[in-house]
Order: C-alpha cells, then sequence, then structure tokens
C-alpha cells in the first residue's frame, strides 16, 4: 500500500515537471522593437533656372497654334502647313518644343531643344524631324527684341548659313522667318510660321 502510494506522488510530480518544462519550452520568445524609421530627407532641390532659361520660358512656353508658308527656293517649294506647338520645360532646364503640322507641303513632326550654355555664354539648339534624325542646330541668341539661331551646313560642296528669328514677340503671338544664305550670297526667305497662343493653354 505504502509502495502504491509512492509511486502515485512520484507519477505526479513527475507530470508536474513535465508540464512546466513544456511550458518553459513553448513560452512565446520576446517581442523585439522595431529599428527606428530614418528619418525623412529633405526632396532634392530642383535646378535653378537661369535669368537666360527664365527669359524663353517667359516668352514661348504654353500651347500654339501654327500657320506656315513655305517659299519657292533652293531647299522648299510653295506650300502651306497648319498644327500646332507646345513649347514645355524640359530635363536640365532645357526648353522643349513639340511640334505637328500638315498640309500642301506635306508633314512635319518636330523636336527641338533650347538650353542655355553658361560656360560658352551662348544658348545652344537641338533639334529632330520626321524620320530624318537628329541634329546640332548651332546656337541662338538674343538681338534685341528677336531671338535669332544660326547654324551651318555644307550641301553639294556649298556652305550654306541658315538662319532662324523669332521675330515680333507678345504674350500672345510671334513669328518664326527661316531664311538661308548659299555661298555668301543674300539671305533668301524659306518659311514664315506664324504662332498664335491657344486660349486657355498658357502651360
Amino acid at each position: 500500500m505504502n509502495k502504491l502510494r509512492i509511486t502515485k506522488s512520484a507519477l505526479f510530480v513527475l507530470v508536474l515537471v513535465s508540464g512546466v518544462a513544456w511550458g518553459q519550452a513553448k513560452a512565446p520568445a520576446p517581442v523585439q522593437a522595431p529599428p527606428p524609421s530614418p528619418a525623412p530627407q529633405p526632396a532634392p532641390e530642383r535646378p535653378r533656372r537661369s535669368p537666360e532659361m527664365a527669359s524663353l520660358v517667359r516668352s514661348f512656353a504654353g500651347r500654339w497654334t501654327v500657320s506656315e508658308k513655305l517659299e519657292k527656293s533652293d531647299f522648299t517649294q510653295p506650300g502651306e502647313r497648319t498644327g500646332n506647338a507646345m513649347f514645355r520645360l524640359g530635363p536640365g532646364t532645357s526648353l522643349m518644343e513639340l511640334y505637328r503640322a500638315h498640309g500642301s507641303a506635306g508633314e512635319l513632326r518636330w523636336l527641338g531643344v533650347i538650353w542655355w550654355d553658361a560656360k560658352a555664354k551662348t544658348y545652344r539648339f537641338f533639334t529632330c524631324a520626321n524620320d530624318d534624325g537628329c541634329n546640332d542646330r548651332g546656337t541662338a541668341k538674343w538681338e534685341g527684341p528677336k531671338f535669332v539661331n544660326t547654324w551651318e551646313r555644307t550641301i553639294k560642296g556649298k556652305k550654306v548659313v541658315f538662319r532662324d528669328s523669332f521675330t515680333d514677340i507678345s504674350p500672345t503671338a510671334f513669328t518664326l522667318v527661316a531664311e538661308a544664305s548659299v555661298a555668301g550670297g543674300p539671305m533668301k526667305r524659306l518659311v514664315t510660321t506664324k504662332y498664335s497662343r491657344q486660349a486657355g493653354r498658357n502651360q
């Protein structure tokens, strides 16, 4: 009888110890606090627009209706085109023009990029047209109230100087006159393009 009692007691202690050990083994690991969130970083500063680029933005930024008249010349045939153009800010504080027009002179899809070269103290041009690829289009400067872009090409062994003049600039309109001089001859008009600002589309 005593042996049975001792055996039952020993069994009870064994079960109790096993239960405690099992409870300790299954106890959840302490929850670790998440690492602190990194301090918010300030937004990168936007490139500052130079006074030279600010003058272009004031003059040309926005959406425009365009109307072209082409003259008979060594490079163009008489014709007309109408369409739309948009000037907007681009990367590197550049000014981009997206242009599309069509008519009797055919279709013109055109991209122009203008930026201020602070080291050279001049504006630079880069353009792409239709499926003809892209080209450096020389430099530009303000000549009084006119903004004038000039560049040179050698065509059929002759030096050709091209000149695009943005004239009669106002808040609602301006005119682009394209000209060329072959082998030192006089400038001859190629194309006259009238830009009219679209109502309510100033940006």
